[in-house]
């Protein structure tokens, strides 16, 4: 258990009605060291997965991680999503599912791309979603930035391919499930057909 306003982290054992503190010296602060000298600054939840104990300090912003088996206290370094350039070659391999959608691509000059949310649903202001297109071979075409749920970006009438890449990634929070926030990176596969089509349309449900 997290003993908040004592920064401890202690176990509590009900079969032999006794606590016992595992990490963290009472004084508050911050210091990743053996259980002993660690300091925690007000710890609130945690959680255990093989071995390790994540506890969320709250006023040092931080998770910390109290390992069982080396009886030390660390914080978790979260590497942040890397700023998408857009001129990478596209891996196909890291998506699972490619879905698969028809257009007239040397006749279609826009995209649309609608998330098809409920009312309580907006893309997260923090983050920016964007969409990168690809040629057949994934070679890069060019990016655009989503400003809105249902957003129209042009296409350049350049494209001369049998398909294109869209690779759409958006990022949004969900006020009906208490304004949890959500990530979808999608890539679709637009194979060129013969039709009156000028829109691309991309539906994310």
């Amino acid at each position: 258990m997290a003993d908040t306003y004592n920064n401890k982290i202690k176990i509590v054992d009900l079969e032999n009605k006794s606590i016992k503190t595992i990490a963290g010296n009472g004084i508050e602060g911050y210091i990743d060291d053996d259980w002993n000298r660690a300091q925690f600054n007000e710890p609130g939840g945690l959680t255990i997965l093989n071995g390790i104990i994540y506890v969320a300090d709250t006023n040092n912003n931080l998770i910390r991680i109290i390992d069982l088996n080396t009886k030390t206290v660390s914080s978790m370094v979260i590497k942040g999503k890397l700023k998408n350039t857009g001129h990478d070659v596209l891996n196909i391999r890291n998506y699972d599912n490619v879905i698969i959608s028809y257009a007239n691509i040397t006749e279609a000059n826009q995209i649309r791309v609608n998330l098809s949310p409920s009312n309580k649903v907006s893309l997260n202001p923090n983050v920016n979603s964007y969409v990168n297109i690809y040629d057949c071979n994934g070679s890069y075409i060019s990016s655009y930035f989503l400003n809105s749920l249902n957003s129209i970006i042009p296409l350049s009438h350049n494209i001369q391919s049998s398909c294109i890449y869209i690779n759409v990634v958006i990022y949004y929070c969900d006020y009906e499930k208490d304004g949890l926030c959500y990530y979808k990176d999608l890539l679709f596969n637009v194979l060129n057909k013969s039709s009156d089509d000028k829109t691309i349309s991309i539906s994310i449900n």
